[in-house]
This record gives structure tokens, sequence and C-alpha cells, in this order.
């Protein structure tokens, strides 16, 4: 989560830029969306949002299975 944070942070100062190259050619449709502005932020934010609650649904684990990496 640390590191999707820092995504975010990087999102409010630098645009997406995918207008060559390979994703440019194969996802015409996304970099378009993220050439409007503050797209990009909001899509990434929505995304990282998803990502939480679906890890929030997960079980911890056990003491015991804790233990076992240790």
């Amino acid at each position: 989560m640390e590191e999707c944070e820092k995504w975010i942070k990087y999102s409010k100062v630098r645009d997406a830029n995918y207008e060559n190259g390979l994703i440019s050619s194969h996802n015409s449709k996304w970099c378009t969306e993220f050439k409007k502005k503050d797209k990009y932020k909001e899509m990434l934010e929505e995304a990282i949002k998803e990502l939480k609650e679906e890890l929030y649904k997960l079980e911890p684990p056990s003491f015991k299975e804790l233990k076992l990496k240790n």
C-alpha cells in the first residue's frame, strides 16, 4: 500500500504520458482518457480504493501461520 500511495503522490505532480510506443499502439482508448485533466489520478485513486476494499476482505493470517513463516 505504501507503493500505491507513492503512485498517487506522483500522479498529482506528473501526468501519465502514453502518447507513443507500445502502450499507445495497444491501448489507444486509455491513452486518450489519460490525456484528460486529472483523469489518470482519478482512475488511479479509484483502482487503489478497489484494491484496498478487496484486501480488507481477506482473512488475516493466524498466529500459527505467522510463526511458520519466521
